[in-house]
C-alpha cells in the first residue's frame, strides 16, 4: 500500500507541476500574437536546456549523494543554492540571449519582457525542481505533491487575475508578453519556499557531496545534449518553415503535455529506488525496475496520444486558437518514446556510466537533428515529432544493446 501511495503522490506532483505549465501555455496561446508566441516557444525550449547545467552540475549530484546514503536526509539547501548561484546566473543570461534568432519578429519592449521574465523563470524553476527532487529522494512523495499544489494554486490565481485585467480594457503588449513566464516564476518561488519549510522535519545531510567539476561537467552532458537538440530542432523549423510553424508546434506541444507528466511522475517514483538498488549491487533488479516503469509509460502514453483526437479540440476552444489534431497526436507519440528513453540517463548517471550516457545521447540526438533537417521541407512541421521519436527510439535500442553486450562479456556491471 505504501508503494501504491508513493506512486499516486509522485503522479500528483508531476501532474500538478505540468498542469501549471499547461495553464500558462493556454494563457500564452490566448494573449500572445504569432511573433510573440514563436519567441515564447523558442525561449521556453532554451530555458529547459539551460536549467540542466546548474541542475546536474550541482543539484543532482547533491541529491544523489543524499539518495545513496542508508539513512534518510535532506540536502543543505542554502549551501546548494550558494554553490549553484554562478551557474543559475549564467542560465538566466543564456535564456535571455536564446531569443535573439527571433528578435526581428517583435518590438524591443516585448522582446525584453519575454526574455527577461524567461530568465527569471529559468533560475527559480531550476531550484524548485531541486527541492521537489530532494523530497522524492527522501521518500516524502506527499510533500512533493504539496509543493506542486502550492505552485499550481499561485499560477491559477495569477492567470485568473490576468484574465480579469485583460478583459477590463486595452493592455499594453509588453504587459501581456510578461504574463506567462512571470506567473510561472512566482509560482515556482512560492512553492520552493514551501518545500524547504516542509522538509525541515528531516535531518540535514551530514556533509556535502564531494565537488568534482570534471564529473559534474560529464554528468551534465547527456541531458544538455538531449534538451539542446530540442532547441536546435525548433530553430531549424523556424529557419526553414517560419514562425507560423513554430506556433503550430507549440500549440500541439501544449495539447500533448500530459504525456510528459506521466514520464516525469513515474521517474520521480521509480528512479530513487532504482538508484538504491544500484548502490547495493542489485544491477539486474534495478533495470527490471526501470523496465516496469517503461511498460506503464508506453501503454498509458500511447493511449493518451490516441485520446488527443478528442481532447485537442477542447483544448483549442480553451486557448481560442486552432490546434492541428494530427500534429498533437504525433507530438504525444513522440513524447511517449522520449519518456521511455528518459530513465536510462538517470540510471547511468547514478552508476557513473558517463561515457555510455554521453555517447548514446549524442548519437541518437544527432540522428534526430539530421531527420528534422532532411524532412522539414517534404513533410513540414511533422519533421519535429519524427526527429524526436527517432532519437528516443535509438536511445532505447542503444541502451538495450549495451546491456546485452555487458551480459555477454560476463556481467561487468555486477563487479
Amino acid at each position: 500500500m505504501r508503494r501504491v501511495n508513493g506512486a499516486i503522490w509522485s503522479l500528483a506532483d508531476a501532474g500538478q507541476a505540468s498542469l501549471a505549465t499547461f495553464a500558462t501555455g493556454i494563457l500564452a496561446l490566448r494573449v500572445l500574437g504569432e511573433g510573440e508566441l514563436a519567441l515564447y516557444a523558442l525561449v521556453f525550449a532554451a530555458g529547459v536546456v539551460l536549467m540542466i547545467v546548474p541542475q546536474l552540475a550541482v543539484f543532482t549530484l547533491q541529491r544523489l549523494h543524499v539518495n545513496r546514503l542508508s539513512d534518510i536526509y535532506r540536502p543543505r539547501y542554502r549551501n546548494d543554492l550558494r554553490q549553484a548561484a554562478p551557474l543559475l546566473g549564467l542560465a538566466a543570461v543564456g535564456a535571455f540571449v536564446a531569443g535573439l534568432p527571433l528578435r526581428g519578429g517583435v518590438s524591443t519592449g516585448v522582446f525584453i519582457v519575454i526574455c527577461g521574465s524567461a530568465a527569471a523563470w529559468t533560475a527559480v524553476s531550476t531550484f524548485q525542481d531541486h527541492v521537489r527532487g530532494a523530497l522524492h529522494a527522501s521518500l516524502h512523495h506527499g510533500y512533493a505533491a504539496v509543493v506542486s499544489t502550492v505552485n499550481l494554486a499561485v499560477v491559477l490565481v495569477g492567470i485568473v487575475a490576468a484574465e480579469f485585467a485583460t478583459s477590463a480594457g486595452d493592455v499594453a503588449p509588453e504587459v501581456l508578453a510578461a504574463l506567462p513566464f512571470s506567473i510561472l516564476a512566482l509560482g515556482n518561488l512560492a512553492s520552493a519556499t514551501t518545500g524547504m519549510v516542509l522538509h525541515r522535519s528531516v535531518p540535514r545531510v551530514p556533509e556535502r557531496a564531494p565537488s568534482d567539476w570534471r564529473e559534474s561537467a560529464v554528468a551534465s552532458a547527456p541531458a544538455l545534449i538531449a534538451h539542446g537538440a530540442n532547441y536546435l530542432r525548433t530553430l531549424i523549423i523556424a529557419g526553414v518553415l517560419g514562425s507560423s510553424a513554430v506556433v503550430a508546434l507549440e500549440a500541439a506541444r501544449i495539447a500533448s503535455q500530459p504525456v510528459l507528466v506521466l514520464g516525469a511522475g513515474m521517474s520521480a517514483f521509480f528512479i530513487p529506488t532504482a538508484v538504491r538498488m544500484l548502490g547495493s549491487g542489485q544491477v539486474r533488479a534495478a533495470y527490471r525496475h526501470v523496465a516496469r516503469q517503461n511498460l506503464v509509460v508506453l501503454a498509458c502514453g500511447l493511449a493518451f496520444s490516441a485520446a488527443l483526437v478528442v481532447v485537442t479540440p477542447i483544448i483549442a476552444t480553451l486557448a481560442d486558437r486552432a490546434i492541428r489534431v494530427p500534429l498533437a497526436v504525433a507530438r504525444g507519440a513522440a513524447a511517449t518514446v522520449g519518456a521511455v528513453a528518459q530513465p536510462y540517463n538517470a540510471v547511468n548517471l547514478a552508476a557513473k556510466r558517463y561515457g555510455r550516457a554521453v555517447t548514446l545521447t549524442a548519437l541518437s540526438e544527432g540522428l534526430g537533428l539530421v531527420t528534422v533537417l532532411a524532412l522539414a521541407v517534404p513533410i513540414g512541421v511533422y519533421a519535429m515529432p519524427a526527429g524526436a521519436a527517432l532519437a528516443g527510439a535509438m536511445r532505447v535500442v542503444g541502451e538495450m544493446m549495451a546491456r546485452r553486450r555487458e551480459s555477454r562479456d560476463g556481467g561487468a556491471t555486477q563487479r
